[in-house]
């Protein structure tokens, strides 16, 4: 009898632990690039500037970056033949995930004449 007293105040102080203690401690971005017309771009790179952090885009044009800490970015999306897209102040909180997607423009590139 004295067991299932013992192990049932056990489990009340396991019900009554914070939740903070099993809460998250960084965010996470998740999105997609796509071009105007609103195709997927594979292949675009998303940057954290100041950071090692980033993505490339899969073959539907979605991303996603994890274990970013707390506070504000400013994230790129860059893809050759496209212009690169920024988007200042991005707010990442912890244990939650950030939607961020990005419309790169197409853009011409000069190439000069080899001989």
């Amino acid at each position: 009898m004295k067991r299932i007293g013992i192990y049932a105040l056990l489990l009340l102080l396991l019900g009554f632990t914070p939740q903070c203690l099993w809460a998250g401690t960084t965010g996470k971005i998740s999105g997609t690039v796509k071009d105007v017309q609103g195709n997927p771009l594979p292949g675009a790179n998303i940057v954290i500037e100041g950071t090692r952090q980033g993505a490339v885009s899969d073959a539907d044009g979605t991303y996603f970056i994890i274990n970013i800490l707390p506070g504000r970015y400013k994230i790129t999306a860059s893809l050759i033949g496209y212009t690169n897209q920024t988007q200042t102040e991005v707010g990442i909180a912890a244990d939650y995930t950030t939607p961020l997607n990005f419309v790169l423009l197409e853009t011409s590139m000069a190439l000069e004449e080899l001989t």
